[in-house]
């Protein structure tokens, strides 16, 4: 029975152990860090919904401009999640830039993809709140 409860107490402790640790780390991050795990989840969702568009794969030059020194910071310490294609022949623009609301840091990230042309063939706006957690986006219902 004492061996029993010692080994239930044991499991427990490990159990919380676990549980405040990863709890504890997520909340450490910092806000290019979340912004980066965000951002990556945010377009496999889109990706998975069909709302990125068919030339997405296309994407032969990134321009990324940082329209606050917050979001520049952010973008100079992040992997983008998007990769040129070297025998892409279309341009996305991407702007980053960061606000605060109700106390809570924020970022919107704008996409303007045009084709070989210059003309804006798709754009999107995404909001992402890095408040003290990381935030998943909600999958489109």
């Amino acid at each position: 029975m004492n061996k029993i409860f010692t080994y239930l107490v044991s499991i427990s402790l490990l159990l919380c152990s676990a549980y405040l640790y990863k709890n504890h780390f997520i909340k450490e991050k910092s806000h290019s860090s979340k912004l980066e795990i965000i951002w990556r989840k945010d377009l496999k969702i889109l990706n998975k919904k069909n709302i990125l568009p068919k030339s997405w794969d296309r994407i032969g030059k990134i321009n990324i401009e940082a329209g606050t020194d917050k979001a520049r910071e952010y973008v100079q310490n992040i992997d983008i999640p998007i990769k040129e294609n070297s025998n892409g022949n279309y341009i996305i623009d991407i702007l980053v830039i960061t606000f605060e609301s109700s106390g809570k840091l924020k970022v919107i990230i704008q996409y303007d993809l045009m084709d070989p042309k210059n003309n804006v063939i798709w754009e999107l706006g995404r909001t992402f709140n890095l408040g003290n957690q990381v935030n998943q986006p909600k999958e489109y219902k």
